[in-house]
C-alpha cells in the first residue's frame, strides 16, 4: 500500500504480509531480500537511517530498526 526508498531500496508496506524490502540496485531485476510480519495490516511506511516506520492499522505505529549492506560495506544486525 505504501513504498519509501532508501538507497539502493525500496521498502514495502504490503498490507497483510507486513514489510517487504526489494533490493533494486538492478531495475530490470528487483531482489527480495527481506520481510517483517507486521501484527496488523501495513498501510504506510517512512525509512529514516537504521529505522522503518510502519502505519500498522489498528496496531497503530510499528517502529522496526532495520540493517542492510550498503554501498560496499555490510552492517550486521
Amino acid at each position: 500500500m505504501g513504498v519509501a526508498f532508501d538507497g539502493h531500496y525500496a521498502y514495502v508496506a504490503a498490507q497483510y504480509v507486513g514489510l517487504q524490502v526489494i533490493d533494486m540496485s538492478n531495475p530490470a531485476n528487483p531482489r527480495w531480500v527481506g520481510s517483517y510480519d507486521t501484527p496488523g495490516e501495513a498501510r504506510a511506511i517512512a525509512v529514516a537511517g537504521n529505522y522503518a516506520y510502519v502505519a500498522d492499522g489498528p496496531w497503530d505505529l510499528q517502529i522496526l530498526r532495520v540493517h542492510l549492506p550498503r554501498a560496499s560495506s555490510r552492517r550486521s544486525g
